[in-house]
């Protein structure tokens, strides 16, 4: 039993170790031309969790990750409050 174990984690940490980060890729032209602005009197963000996993181990969740990390990640929700609605 213990040698099916190690057999597994030797297995997943094979696995893991293929992954690869994604390519960053060039930057989106025009990005750099944007004017300045400033945002309207009484413009607020909150955010609100809406839920959250009971995790797993890292490497199930992030490419690239270790499965010896337990991760319990969170979903949330963007209210944004603008003076024109």
């Amino acid at each position: 039993m213990l040698g099916l174990a190690l057999l597994l984690a030797l297995g997943c940490g094979l696995i893991s170790a293929g992954d690869r980060t994604l390519p960053i890729g060039p930057e989106p032209a025009g990005l750099a031309t944007l004017p300045a602005t400033q945002p309207p009197q009484g413009l607020a963000f909150t955010t609100l969790q809406t839920s959250q996993s009971k995790g797993a181990a890292e490497a199930l969740i992030v490419g690239g990750g270790r499965w010896w990390v337990h991760r319990r990640p969170v979903q949330v929700a963007v209210l944004v409050r603008h003076p024109k609605g």
